[in-house]
């Protein structure tokens, strides 16, 4: 086999390879913008096998020319909408158009068809390049560095092709470098959309990431918010679980009561009741520990850290089995004054 044969094949892996990776994309993401450069890959890949047929029967040429159109045109489609919004499904309308018309010309299978294909496939690579500098920064900033490499294998496109039009002329001798520059125009498309992806996830994990960072601070907001309406109410609340150890205690208790709240964490919340009437406050709470979501209120001498005890009523409501909560839920504020006002 001949050394232009293998680089032929090369192509063909090289295009496949590319083609299988917009793929992934596509599968990932199903836009429009990714089916269009799968479709671009895959006619670009086919083209790729005619032309390694082509050496040995000449009508395969003409074909792969038409492929390579079809995979150029697609590409520019991606272009197009990917800055300039065109509507994607006009111009798939306008490749069948250009496809008829480029079939039709080739019919003929002559050094003039072929010119033909070439000259379509310069049109289009040019106008690509086009799109790509007129809006410049608007590319750069959607592609990233891989726009270099899509500009380059525009430029290696433009003169594999020009190579191949001067091949028609007499007595050139330009069998290579075509092929060779038609292969590194792949390899750097290939290069183009293995970035491509990379900034894609990347984005997309900036994004997410953004989105985490603006939720935590929503959620932090929130309890903030929460911890300073639940400082500044007039009840203390506490959740007790099971064995009445108390399990969280609002901020407030220290502002009304004294008590720093990490100092009661853990600890019985009959700890600080007075202790000669333990007995029946440990009894209703058993009771209450049988009745679900039935709140029911108490009064209890709670001490405060100064050591004197103060009247306090209670709101007591089991809620073991709530998901949210599981744990006994009080909420209780000092009557003291309110009762000394009454026996007035």
């Amino acid at each position: 086999m001949q050394h232009p044969d293998i680089l032929l094949i090369y192509l063909f892996l090289v295009r496949l390879v590319t083609s299988s990776l917009v793929l992934v994309m596509y599968l990932k993401n199903r836009s429009m913008i990714n089916l269009s450069l799968f479709i671009a890959t895959s006619a670009y890949a086919i083209s790729a096998v005619f032309l390694v047929l082509a050496d040995y029967i000449n009508a395969f040429d003409v074909l792969a020319g038409i492929f390579a159109v079809l995979g150029i045109f697609f590409i520019l489609l991606s272009i197009l909408n990917l800055v300039y919004r065109f509507k994607l499904l006009n111009l798939h309308i306008l490749s069948i158009i250009l496809c008829v018309v480029v079939i039709a010309v080739t019919l003929f299978n002559n050094d003039f068809s072929r010119i033909a294909v070439l000259a379509v496939q310069a049109l289009i690579v040019i106008f690509a390049l086009i799109a790509l500098l007129v809006r410049n920064r608007r590319f750069r900033e959607a592609l990233g560095v891989s726009y270099r490499w899509l500009l380059a294998s525009m430029v290696f496109g433009n003169l594999a092709i020009a190579v191949h039009i001067v091949n028609f002329l007499p007595e050139s001798n330009l069998d290579l470098m075509p092929k060779v520059l038609t292969f590194l125009t792949s390899l750097m498309l290939a290069v183009f959309f293995v970035q491509l992806e990379f900034i894609t996830q990347n984005k997309k994990i900036t994004k997410y990431n953004e989105e985490l960072k603006r939720e935590s601070e929503r959620l932090e907001k929130a309890k903030n918010e929460q911890i300073a309406m639940v400082s500044n109410i007039s009840d203390v609340i506490v959740i007790l679980d099971q064995e009445a150890r108390i399990k969280y205690i609002s901020p407030n208790i220290e502002k009304l009561f004294g008590w720093k709240p990490q100092d009661l964490l853990g600890e019985s919340g009959f700890r600080h009741l007075r202790q000669d009437r333990i007995r029946g406050i440990i009894k209703d709470y058993n009771r209450i520990l049988k009745e679900y979501d039935t709140p029911q209120s108490i009064e209890v001498e709670y001490m405060g850290a100064d050591g004197k005890f103060r009247i306090v009523s209670m709101t007591v409501n089991n809620q073991l089995m709530n998901p949210d909560i599981e744990g006994v839920l009080i909420n209780f504020h000092d009557i003291s004054e309110q009762k000394k006002l009454e026996e007035e």
